[in-house]
């Protein structure tokens, strides 16, 4: 490749024809400038194709490094989406089988209380069944109580030349087999009103007799105090008509 250097010291044979040197030597200095202005211009364009290859070389780097971070994220993003469709799909069965365990349990103590329920039933039938013969034969008694006081009544305040008093009687012992059957018929209505005194024969109150009954009973404590209170209120009221 021609240098300027070389075009410049370029020297031509003379000749009786030739070119005139003044016009060769101006031409040759004009062409070297231009030639140099090209040679600077290349120099240039290199460097500068020099600088975009290297940044192109960057860019490929950086754009696999891109590459290779979004192909991480994918993977982390896959690797998240999996574990939490894992853990979603623990939670939920965690879930219905507490909703299983809790709906089994709920059963069984509905079963539990309905059997409850059901005894409880029976003991309160027993129950009252046995203090209402237990209430009867203390009528029973008390109405042989009140025969006696009728006698002593009439002696007391019907002389001989009168009536006998079997009216008032036979009047008392209407009204108490009518209130005999009202009592019955609202023995578990029945609230307390007073205790009962009277010593039957065997030495003991009926208060005693229910509570030594209560004792040796397993019903609840609650079912033993109703049935005592009905049990009191009707004698209560039993015993105000005798008196």
């Amino acid at each position: 490749m021609i240098t300027p250097q070389e075009i410049e010291t370029k020297a031509f044979a003379s000749s009786v024809r030739g070119y005139k040197k003044e016009e060769v030597d101006v031409f040759l200095d004009e062409i070297m400038m231009d030639y140099q202005e090209l040679i600077n211009e290349n120099g240039k364009l290199r460097r500068k194709v020099e600088e975009l290859n290297g940044q192109i070389a960057d860019n490929k780097k950086s754009e696999a490094s891109v590459m290779k971070t979004l192909e991480e994220a994918k993977s982390l993003m896959s690797d998240i989406s999996a574990s939490a469709e894992k853990r979603a799909e623990v939670i939920i069965k965690d879930a219905q089988l507490e909703a299983k365990k809790i709906t089994r349990e709920a059963r069984e103590s509905v079963s539990v209380l309905t059997e409850e329920s059901e005894q409880m039933k029976k003991n309160i039938g027993t129950f009252k069944d046995n203090y209402r013969k237990m209430l009867t034969g203390e009528l029973d008694r008390l109405d042989g109580t009140s025969d006696s006081f009728f006698e002593d009544l009439r002696d007391d305040f019907f002389p001989a030349s009168m009536t006998d008093g079997s009216d008032l009687k036979v009047a008392h012992k209407e009204k108490q087999e009518d209130e005999r059957k009202t009592s019955e018929l609202s023995f578990s209505d029945l609230g307390i009103e007073e205790d009962v005194n009277t010593q039957p024969p065997d030495g003991a109150t009926l208060t005693e007799k229910v509570f030594d009954e209560l004792n040796g009973s397993d019903f609840d404590d609650k079912a033993k105090t109703m049935v005592i209170n009905d049990a009191q209120g009707l004698l209560s009221k039993k015993t105000r008509i005798i008196k």
